[in-house]
């Protein structure tokens, strides 16, 4: 749930561009684009794992979305301090925003196949350190809404 209000924080952040410096959004946009291409894969694999390697590999994807996503808003915010101040989402980004509000429905298998996935292979240390690599991920995730830092 955090991460949800992370990433919709982050869209509420990025508003009426005409106010602002120009801000090109066209990197943060394109980066939530990938990240649900990611989480849309994962949704698609999940059901063919049968392994701990294959969870290692699924929870891997998932931190590796995350990671991307972090490092473009970390880069958005670098680069537009300003957007942090602002209220409301510029018009480009409804759609994104609207999918934000909507992850946890449309992607509510992702988790609860993972967390199948992790109670059958938990105790294998593989899938242990992948989901140590994940914490990071989502602490990281959880950031995107923040102001930048200075």
């Amino acid at each position: 749930m955090k991460r949800i209000i992370a990433l919709a924080s982050l869209l509420l952040l990025l508003a009426d561009g005409a106010a602002l410096a120009n801000p090109d959004y066209s990197e943060m946009h394109q980066a939530f684009t990938n990240y649900f291409v990611s989480l849309d894969a994962i949704l698609n694999t999940l059901p063919s794992i049968n392994s701990a390697t294959g969870t290692v590999q699924v929870i891997d994807a998932w931190s590796k979305a995350n990671e991307k996503l972090s490092v473009a808003g970390e880069h958005f915010a670098a680069n537009y301090p300003e957007v942090y101040r602002l209220p409301t989402p510029p018009p480009e980004f409804v759609a994104t925003f609207g999918k934000v509000m909507r992850v946890k429905t449309d992607y509510a298998a992702v988790p609860a196949g993972v967390g199948k996935l992790v109670n059958e292979f938990g105790s294998v240390p593989e899938v242990q350190e992948s989901l140590k690599r994940f914490r990071k991920s989502l602490d990281k995730v959880a950031l995107l809404g923040s102001p930048p830092k200075k």
